[in-house]
């Protein structure tokens, strides 16, 4: 008798067949202010239940920290209190109660003087 075979080891996947939302894309950063980005993406999923907005200081960093979540359909986002002339990278993942995206492109802006 062949032994019973789990989900796939795929972070997108999870038991029962069930497949996490599709990645949010086409995501963009442009500087609002001194101390404002404003974001833009595409939702790809009706079946989410929000968008979690990840940032790290500077071009190329990896340091991500979570700094929003926001609902279902919502698509873009302004994020203030950062520091005036600065570069920051930005990156957005869907999530429901299956599981979680893989991430959105990155996208970076800098701040104005």
């Amino acid at each position: 008798m062949a032994p019973l075979q789990g989900p796939r080891d795929d972070p997108a996947v999870t038991g029962g067949g069930a497949t996490a939302p599709a990645a949010p894309s086409g995501l963009t950063a442009t500087a609002a202010s001194r101390t404002q980005a404003r974001l833009t993406w595409t939702d790809n999923v009706d079946d989410e239940t929000g968008d979690r907005i990840e940032r790290c200081q500077g071009t190329g960093c990896t340091t991500f920290t979570e700094i929003a979540t926001v609902g279902a359909g919502t698509t873009t986002l302004l994020d203030g209190g950062l520091t005036r002339n600065t570069a920051y990278t930005y990156r957005v993942r869907a999530f429901n109660t299956t599981g979680t995206s893989a991430y959105s492109n990155t996208a970076t802006t800098r701040t104005t003087r």
